[in-house]
């Protein structure tokens, strides 16, 4: 199944395959419940890594062994692939120019073309008509999935929302960016270099004619000299000043870029954040609660609707004797007191179905469908006059009514489980009674 481009993902303490070491990220924090789109655009690394156990899960290892390949990365990377590819950690070594032809595909649709440096030679003589080379490309990945990572990478850009130092490199065209960090984590001990500090920065930019990857930083440490970045040399972002110049030169001898465009297989779902597989929220659920995104085959499943288990006994009687009557501006109002008595706590009997692959701990359930709680309905001569709700199976409820008649009147409780948010409720029992309203007397001013 697809993921959407507003899928959460859960920024927590959690460890290495098959290891007792615990990962961090750059921020030694964890941020809890993030959007894909702020997971990329603030780097953090649990959710990366957590979005390739998904995709491990769904595919498998050699599926993605096979799509590295075929976007041109070393044979040696590939067959060390690891979960820490996730963060570029462990073997994985890449070339400025094998993330600028990456990233080009993103751009091109999902079509990978082989990076090169030759598209037209001409004969000085003019024998021969000039030869201009093609290039057969490959498509890798549909066009929908590569422009639901494009799209994220555009906000990256764009949107003050997000984090990052791509903002630098904002046009009044689109800018799809992404950036990078490594550092030497204990490695660079031994060459005097302080524990995490930084071993490079990168960025890459495209266009939607071009790419641009810039790498500034120290492939290798080297006794007695400076083999790492200080904050001040990382916070001068050379990166972005660099791609800043090629976009502007591009610009300049090409013109102002298009933006890319939707492809038709592009799809969107909305659900409710959180879950996975994906559930639509029904239609009591909060907003707050709802996302939706592009995406590339994200099937949509149905919420379960909520249920409760029926009660087994219900009472309610009257407790203030009769009725308190007391006069008001507008006529009369009558306060009932009762008691209410219910069994056992309602029991929410739902099958609210876990991720198989263990990654989403909850449905948001109770934000979405409320706690169950135990609830009367009043009618007084046969007509709803109040519904109340009480945490508690035994208590005491007060209502008042406006300008009953005076006189005897029937009294009918009905007791039952629901839901404080979803419009769910259990079987009802009653419990009925009469009771008599005396209107007070008003003496007449002489």
């Amino acid at each position: 199944a697809g993921i959407t481009t507003e899928d959460y993902l859960t920024d927590e303490k959690i460890y290495w395959e098959s290891s007792s070491i615990q990962i961090f990220n750059a921020d030694n924090k964890y941020h809890g419940e993030v959007s894909l789109q702020r997971a990329l655009s603030a780097s953090y690394n649990i959710p990366a890594i957590l979005l390739l156990r998904k995709a491990r899960m769904a595919v498998g290892d050699d599926v993605i062994k096979q799509y590295m390949k075929t976007i041109g990365f070393d044979e040696d990377v590939v067959n060390a692939f690891s979960e820490q590819y996730a963060i570029g950690g462990a073997s994985l070594v890449v070339s400025p120019l094998q993330m600028a032809a990456a990233q080009g595909m993103l751009m091109n649709g999902g079509v990978y073309i082989e990076p090169h440096c030759i598209t037209r030679i001409e004969y000085i003589d003019g024998s021969q008509e000039p030869y201009v080379p093609t290039y057969t490309g490959v498509q890798v990945i549909s066009p929908a999935a590569a422009y639901c990572i494009a799209s994220m990478m555009e906000k990256n850009v764009s949107n003050d929302i997000y984090l990052g130092n791509v903002k630098a490199i904002r046009h009044n065209y689109q800018v799809y960016a992404k950036t990078g960090t490594s550092d030497w984590g204990t490695a660079g001990r031994q060459y005097g270099i302080p524990t995490t500090a930084i071993k490079d920065h990168w960025m890459n930019a495209s266009t939607s004619q071009f790419t641009i990857a810039t790498w500034t930083g120290y492939d290798k440490a080297v006794a007695g000299q400076t083999s790492y970045m200080s904050w001040n040399t990382y916070n001068r972002n050379t990166v972005a000043k660099i791609d800043n110049l090629m976009l502007d030169s591009l610009e300049a001898s090409y013109g102002t870029p298009a933006s890319i465009t939707a492809p038709a297989d592009l799809g969107s779902a909305t659900h409710v954040k959180g879950t996975w597989p994906y559930l639509a929220p029904p239609s009591w659920c909060p907003s707050e609660y709802i996302v939706s995104g592009y995406t590339k085959g994200a099937s949509v499943g149905a919420w379960p609707t909520p249920t409760i288990n029926n009660m087994t006994s219900f009472n309610a009687s009257i407790t203030n004797g009769g009725v308190d009557t007391q006069n008001t501006a507008n006529g009369h109002s009558t306060t009932i007191s009762f008691n209410v008595g219910y069994d056992a706590y309602p029991a929410d009997t739902t099958d609210y179905k876990k991720a198989d692959n263990g990654l989403t701990s909850n449905y948001y359930k109770v934000e979405v469908d409320g706690s169950v709680v135990y609830a009367v309905d009043v009618y007084v001569d046969g007509t709803l006059v109040a519904t109340r709700t009480t945490g508690s199976p035994n208590d005491t409820i007060t209502i008042s009514l406006d300008n009953l008649s005076e006189g005897s009147h029937n009294i009918q409780f009905d007791g039952y489980y629901t839901y404080t948010i979803a419009p769910v409720k259990s079987g009802v029992i009653s419990s009925t009674g009469t009771f008599n309203v005396t209107v007070p007397f008003i003496p007449v001013n002489p």
